[in-house]
């Protein structure tokens, strides 16, 4: 497929998304510190979760593969580019926007994935909260099957797969697929957002200590706050294709993937944060706290 941005845009993309991965790789490893060390000191966790290890490394796998790919083919674009001057234009290689189309979408599955499980257990694995959005990430894994499919075998027939559909723009990438993708991905985002604050804050309204319920609140703050920039980039990314600025797009396409992983990372890290303020104040001894009064009460897990 012929690049439809001049190599000078191309450029100030990659930079753009360069600037941006180097703030979630910050995260990342501030990430990766909460969940493999102890919250005191630097020695190992008697129980690391290694699931979810092993999701924010995907994620900064597939993260890491698209910038690298990106950069590789701007760096080509402009070497032939001054080579060839007037010269026919710069040809990507077909498999390049493959595997990235593909490494996008696997890095908003992943962050979807973690979000209905993070529904599941707040909501004591009740199945009825989390069918919905289930349903809306198979939508999306058949999504990116249809997409793999249009773009190998367009490869091999150029007729195969329209380039132009109604008002979708499908110049860097079948849009007439990533449109119910991200769609997907937006309604699912919003409702395990909603679903998560909602029950959280129920939870905070049955506390009796002011302590827990500010801790509570802190959650569903940093909740909406992580839930607010996974969403405000996946719908920005939506809409842009129904617009004709191709540069637009492909700054949104670029800088969505770092965006997903930081705020996948931030819900880890504040949530680790808050958990060893939590241990450091219980820590303290009794008689230091003697004014606050404690008595306890049972929750009980309801969809």
């Amino acid at each position: 497929m012929a690049d439809s941005i001049s190599a000078y845009e191309e450029v100030g993309t990659v930079f753009t998304a360069a600037l941006i991965f180097g703030m979630y790789l910050i995260t990342l490893l501030f990430c990766f510190r909460w969940l493999l060390f102890d919250d005191d000191g630097w020695n190992l966790r008697e129980r690391i979760s290694w699931t979810t290890v092993l999701t924010a490394f995907l994620i900064f796998a597939f993260n890491l593969l698209y910038l690298v790919l990106s950069l590789r083919s701007t760096i080509a674009m402009v070497k032939y580019l001054s080579d060839n001057p007037g010269g026919p234009g710069y040809h990507t290689p077909h498999w390049d926007s493959i595997v990235k189309c593909t490494s996008a979408n696997f890095t908003a599955l992943l962050a979807d994935c973690a979000l209905i499980y993070r529904c599941w257990v707040v909501y004591g694995e009740c199945l009825a909260v989390v069918v919905f959005p289930i349903l809306l990430w198979l939508g999306s894994l058949v999504c990116t099957a249809l997409q793999m499919y249009l773009q190998i075998v367009h490869v091999h027939n150029p007729l195969i797969g329209p380039r132009i559909w109604g008002a979708v723009n499908m110049t860097l990438g079948p849009g007439i697929v990533l449109i119910p993708f991200w769609a997907s991905t937006a309604v699912l985002n919003g409702y395990a957002t909603f679903m998560l604050i909602r029950r959280i804050y129920r939870i905070s309204t049955i506390c009796d200590t002011g302590t827990s319920a500010r801790q509570f609140r802190f959650i569903m703050r940093i909740l909406a706050e992580s839930g607010f920039l996974y969403l405000s980039i996946t719908i920005a990314h939506l809409v842009t294709w129904f617009t004709s600025d191709n540069v637009a797009i492909q700054i949104l396409s670029m800088i969505n993937m770092p965006v997903i992983g930081i705020a996948f990372n931030l819900v880890l890290i504040r949530a680790s944060q808050t958990r060893a303020e939590k241990t450091a104040l219980e820590e303290i001894p009794i008689t230091q706290i003697s004014e606050l009064h404690f008595r306890q009460s049972s929750l009980h897990s309801t969809c």
